[in-house]
């Protein structure tokens, strides 16, 4: 079982009947359990494993865990209360490439921003009133210029600071647009009317 938690990422599995092996990429993801917790199993160190850091624990330890883990969700956001947590934060843009992926199996129809997108692979039906007015607020896209945040596209490179950085990934965080951009993995925060210099489309 993966678990994306405010103390850390885990990977849960049942090695034998009462056997539990908590397992983590970082060192202080693990150590935040046994401090919270104050479980004196063993830290281990397996460099040559998948998975480098664990602590091995019976079912009861198992549970209390869990229960832990569950109660601190106390957020209404899991990505804007990452950024807040400084032993976690450097997960974010890590999280957001996991959601862009997962997000592939949802079939639902776009947002109305989403629409926007697909417009750009000609597939938004012009005659439709709603998209009409997003056909009338695009610019010539072989024609780079500032346009509003909601109409990037991932794949785009856009001038950020003094760089030209590709859009890796774009979610959706509250009201806001979450980028994160190649080179370095910066993520950086938008309103989707913000104004983005484009350098060159994904598709031009």
């Amino acid at each position: 079982m993966w678990l994306m938690t405010k103390a850390g990422f885990y990977s849960i599995t049942r090695k034998a009947k009462n056997e539990y092996h908590i397992r983590a990429r970082e060192k202080q993801d693990i150590q935040n359990l046994k401090d919270a917790l104050k479980i004196k199993a063993k830290l281990n160190d397996w460099p040559t494993s998948d998975y480098q850091f664990r602590i091995i624990v019976n079912e009861a330890t198992y549970h209390r865990v869990m229960a832990y883990l569950t109660e601190l969700v106390d957020y209404n956001n899991f990505k804007s209360m990452i950024h807040t947590r400084k032993d976690q934060d450097r997960k974010n843009s890590k999280y957001s490439r996991i959601w862009g992926v997962m997000r592939e199996l949802d079939q639902r129809s776009h947002k109305h921003y989403w629409k926007t997108y697909d417009k750009r692979q000609q597939q938004l039906d012009i005659t439709d009133p709603v998209a009409r007015d997003v056909e009338e607020s695009f610019p010539d896209f072989h024609n780079p210029g500032r346009v509003e945040a909601q109409h990037i596209l991932e794949g785009d490179t856009i001038k950020h600071g003094s760089q030209h950085c590709e859009v890796l990934l774009i979610t959706e965080v509250g009201t806001h647009l979450e980028f994160v951009l190649e080179p370095g993995e910066d993520t950086v925060d938008m309103n989707p009317t913000d104004l983005v210099e484009v350098v060159k489309w994904k598709d031009a």
